[in-house]
């Protein structure tokens, strides 16, 4: 669903990124506020569940296709510099949620997106040469699945502190 909507709006905001870029962070932040963040803010989580919450990443992917020339201008290590610092902030964001909220949502906070967007373009710049590309892909299965233990880990031994 979310492309479609993503295509009819960019079809009438083609003329201006901006406020379509505007759009898309406004949606990501009311998710984020109704989600991740509902235990302080109390926004009803109707319709969060959706399609638009895929809308930041759609418009991410399309200035990836605009500028992709320039993501060639900096260093991978510039890139996993920046992907480093960000996931740092995205396990620590996601550790205050856990304290002060006492949820996991590693899906609805503010550094989502971004921690995704430095994990794209190092993805872009890395190209690595992988022969066994069938166990990597297990290893991504893997890796999505098991994101929340290292916070689990985490609150089993500060309980027991």
């Amino acid at each position: 669903m979310a492309l479609p909507i993503f295509i009819g709006v960019f079809y009438l905001l083609r003329k201006n990124l901006i406020v379509l870029g505007i759009l898309c962070i406004i949606i990501e932040f009311y998710f984020v506020c109704a989600n991740g963040y509902g235990y302080l803010t109390h926004w009803s989580t109707l319709g969060t569940y959706g399609f638009p919450r895929v809308m930041i990443y759609i418009y991410l992917g399309m200035l990836f296709a605009k500028v992709k020339d320039k993501i060639n201008d900096y260093s991978l290590k510039r890139y996993l510099w920046i992907f480093g610092a960000l996931l740092f902030l995205f396990l620590i964001e996601n550790l205050v949620i856990k304290m002060t909220g006492g949820i996991i949502n590693s899906e609805e906070v503010f550094t989502t997106a971004p921690t995704a967007l430095a994990g794209s373009l190092v993805a872009i710049r890395w190209q690595p040469n992988i022969g066994d590309t069938i166990n990597i892909r297990n290893f991504s299965t893997f890796l999505y699945c098991a994101q929340q233990w290292g916070l689990v880990v985490w609150g089993e031994v500060h309980a027991c502190v």
